[in-house]
């Protein structure tokens, strides 16, 4: 007769324990913004930009996709933010296979991106 409550208290400790997992929120991963397109530093809504990208530092990485073409940034001052406005631009790069870093300051205006995507690193 014992076996039985011992069983059943086991059984509800088990479904207990797969209800707490099943709602326990989802595990956060660092947001990541590309592949292409610009993108206005932090929230102030700007002519044209409906995509932001919080100030920080971000991984560059090739966009993935079966578009292969090399991937480069532009952390522009000023808008339009594109390769055919270069007084705007204040610093560009390229994505490598090491992974540069790129420091996104809150001054920047906006941040061009051409099959690239920037991940948040800090």
């Amino acid at each position: 007769m014992a076996k039985c409550p011992l069983i059943a208290a086991i059984t509800l400790l088990a479904c207990f324990a797969l209800a707490v997992t099943a709602h326990a929120d989802p595990p956060i991963y660092p947001p990541s913004y590309g592949s292409s397109g610009v993108y206005g530093v932090g929230t102030q809504t700007r002519d044209g930009l409906t995509a932001f990208i919080p100030p920080g530092r971000y991984r560059a990485e090739e966009a993935p996709g079966i578009f292969k073409a090399p991937g480069f940034w532009l952390r522009c001052n000023d808008m339009p933010c594109a390769p055919t406005y270069p007084a705007h631009i204040i610093a560009s790069g390229e994505v490598s296979q090491d992974s540069p870093l790129v420091e996104i300051p809150p001054t920047d205006t906006a941040v061009y991106l051409f099959n690239v995507t920037l991940t948040f690193v800090g």
